[in-house]
């Protein structure tokens, strides 16, 4: 009897400890489950993010013009720089750390804070990223290094043979001028634009009349650094009064 209830005891301690070990396997894969869902869980709350976003990031060197607006007037830039978070670039405009403005190119506008000023070179964080490739990508080559049409709202004259004309200019680029008049205008016909502020009359052709409005296009492109300072310069006449002087028809 006292064998028996020896083996009897084994057996009995036996199967106990197969239990706990049963117990602690069982708890060590619920464990490992619940630690690989945990981490399954936390991979999928991550934020993932694609090459191409990372790649967007980084900022990269381009020499591109745009376009940017803020209290004073729409101004010219040279971007020098960009990543969808922020951009750096050229400008003749007087802008202040901290100032809000927003940057037209052309295919979406973005909202951005002036972030540093270094003479005339600016560097901008925009409130929400930029899709860097889509504005690589717009636009074809021919127009891709051209400034975009600024709009303005300044005086100007204009010679058609020996009549003078005083206009209102609407919006300018490197190529042409819009201009708002009650006098007729014809289609095709050659002149010269005197701009306030701006040296010398410019020549160009009157290429559509609609209503009370003309296009006329430049026969030369006005250079990037000039009409950049004009436009710095307007932002100034814009908010004195606007007489008949100060144009010079004299230079051609």
């Amino acid at each position: 009897m006292a064998n028996a209830s020896s083996t009897m005891l084994r057996v009995e301690k036996a199967v106990g400890h197969a239990s706990r070990m049963a117990w602690r396997t069982c708890g060590g894969v619920m464990a490992n489950k619940r630690g690989r869902a945990s981490a399954l869980e936390t991979a999928q709350d991550a934020v993932i993010v694609s090459a191409e976003q990372l790649r967007q990031r980084r900022p990269i060197s381009v020499y591109r013009m745009a376009k940017f607006s803020g209290a004073r007037g729409e101004y010219l830039c040279l971007v020098r720089s960009i990543s969808s978070r922020s951009l750096t670039a050229q400008t003749r405009a007087s802008v202040v750390v901290g100032e809000r403005i927003m940057f037209d190119f052309g295919n979406e506008a973005k909202e951005c804070t002036v972030g540093s000023v270094d003479g005339g070179c600016i560097g901008v964080t925009f409130d929400e990223p930029v899709d860097v490739q889509a504005w690589l990508d717009s636009g074809d080559g021919q127009h891709r290094r051209a400034a975009p049409r600024i709009s303005i709202a300044a005086r100007a004259r204009l010679q058609i043979g020996n009549q003078i004309l005083f206009v209102t200019a609407r919006n300018i680029s490197q190529d042409g001028i819009g201009i708002e008049t009650d006098d007729i205008l014809v289609e095709g016909d050659a002149l010269k634009v005197a701009l306030r502020g701006w040296h010398g009359a410019i020549a160009g052709t009157i290429t559509r009349v609609e209503g009370d409005f003309a296009a006329i296009r430049f026969l030369q492109p006005l250079g990037f650094e000039a009409l950049s300072e004009w436009l710095a310069g307007a932002a100034a006449l814009r908010q004195t009064p606007l007489g008949e002087g100060g144009y010079d028809l004299a230079r051609s």
